[in-house]
């Protein structure tokens, strides 16, 4: 399959912003699309027969007819949450660089951005979330739902800052790692790459490459390695 036109022509033809995925993060991220003004969404699924919520845009699941509306598409962003970051960076980086498509970032007009934060290409930051002075996110990271990224914290690529998630200043956060629904990890904290830190956990120490840690305090409960399947995307 040759890759769709360039970046550029495509974006000065109005193309599409793809949607990968169709469930309920799918669903946040196409209506703070449309509140931006933009109609033309295309949303696929290979899982589902239809979308997760009702919805106007033009939807696919099979990869076949995936291919054929690929080159009116100019953007992408992966609409893949939970403790599945490798594997949305691993389709980001796929869609970017096999079809040239840019990496569109998503951010609600209600989070609180620091001008002197860095968001990479392709996150999406939520209604409610803060993002603190000289902090750092990562491509392809999550900040959910009135999560905090205090000042000068270092977060990965492909991250996933679950919602009501409290990060201290000065914490790291390595690549495709969580951080679960209401956790709070302390000042300085480093959270190793592919670390799960379970919902409202309090963590007070370092969190291995691919720990999962859960508990006040959070303790180590076992080791889980990502994973990252691109056999759909190998079939477009």
């Amino acid at each position: 399959l040759r890759p769709a036109n360039s970046e550029g022509d495509r974006m000065t033809n109005g193309g599409a912003i793809l949607l990968w995925g169709a469930k309920s993060q799918a669903r946040i991220v196409e209506a703070l699309l449309r509140r931006e003004g933009i109609e033309k969404i295309v949303l696929f699924d290979h899982s589902l027969m239809a979308p997760d919520f009702p919805t106007r845009s033009h939807f696919v699941s099979r990869p076949e007819d995936l291919r054929r509306v690929l080159p009116d598409c100019a953007e992408a962003v992966v609409c893949i949450g939970g403790h599945h970051g490798a594997q949305r960076a691993a389709l980001s980086e796929a869609l970017r660089d096999r079809f040239g498509l840019a990496l569109r970032s998503v951010v609600s007009p209600l989070a609180s951005v620091d001008p002197e934060a860095e968001l990479g290409p392709g996150v999406q930051v939520l209604m409610g979330a803060c993002i603190g002075i000289a902090a750092r996110i990562g491509a392809f990271s999550i900040v959910n739902s009135n999560a905090t990224v205090d000042h000068e914290c270092q977060v990965g690529k492909g991250v996933h800052v679950m919602g009501g998630a409290s990060i201290a200043g000065g914490v790291t956060i390595g690549d495709h790692a969580t951080v679960g629904t209401n956790a709070t990890v302390l000042p300085d904290v480093i959270i190793g790459p592919g670390a799960q830190v379970g919902a409202g956990a309090l963590v007070l120490h370092e969190a291995g490459p691919n720990e999962v840690v859960v508990g006040l305090p959070a303790r180590r409960l076992r080791t889980e390695l990502p994973v990252v399947d691109l056999s759909v995307f190998n079939a477009i």
